[in-house]
């Protein structure tokens, strides 16, 4: 537990046969502290999509991602070629710098804007899609702003209403947004709710998508 503290971890949830066996906090947080899941926001983008494929929403991983966000050809032409499976997979072969020591990188950029579609618009594309592995945010949140168009809906509701409603989550919770302003979802990084409730979403992911023998 010493180790797990002095590497960042606020919380450790145990559960065994889907009950809660084991519960400690760190650093001040406790059962009712809220926590932002960072990258952990990809899995649940994921997961929608999951859920928009097989209510038919989106044909498949292998549609193009300009078929929900047909404004990418004013990129570059070249994102015709790149599917959702592509995003999902990190295998985009879109230009993004993941780095967070400076502040003119595209992670940077995605986090301190207050208009998501600024940084969007300046994606390129910088090869071929499916030549390499490239950990990238930018990836997930162009999924995320395909998943919102498929299903006509921000993606906190979707949230609210495919996982935390069903789910029987304790809490609620949020997404944050680039700004009131202009509404749009950090769909790479930033749901935020309580360690329980997470608890909750990997037991989802570790039964296949099963709850209480329910898809």
């Amino acid at each position: 537990e010493a180790d797990l503290a002095a590497r960042g971890t606020v919380a450790l949830l145990v559960a065994r046969r889907g009950q809660v066996v084991y519960e400690r906090y760190f650093d001040g947080y406790g059962p009712d502290s809220v926590a932002t899941s960072f990258s952990m926001a990809k899995s649940v983008v994921s997961l929608l999509l999951g859920m928009a494929i097989d209510e038919g929403r989106v044909s498949g991983v292998d549609d193009p991602v300009t078929r929900y966000l047909p404004e990418l050809r004013d990129n570059d032409p070249r994102f015709e070629r790149i599917t959702l499976r592509h995003l999902l997979s990190m295998r985009s072969g879109i230009a993004f710098d993941e780095g967070y020591g400076s502040p003119f990188s595209e992670a940077a950029a995605f986090y301190l804007t207050d208009d998501l579609w600024r940084p969007v618009r300046k994606l390129r594309v910088a090869r071929e899609p499916d030549q390499a592995y490239a950990y990238s945010s930018g990836d997930t949140q162009l999924l995320a702003m395909a998943v919102e168009r498929a299903f006509g809906q921000p993606l906190a509701r979707l949230v609210e209403q495919r996982l935390w409603q069903p789910l029987g989550m304790q809490h609620d919770a949020s997404w944050s947004l680039d700004s009131t302003a202009h509404g749009v979802a950090r769909g790479f990084c930033c749901l935020n709710a309580r360690a329980v409730d997470y608890l909750r979403l990997g037991l989802l992911a570790l039964d296949d998508g099963r709850w209480n023998g329910k898809t």
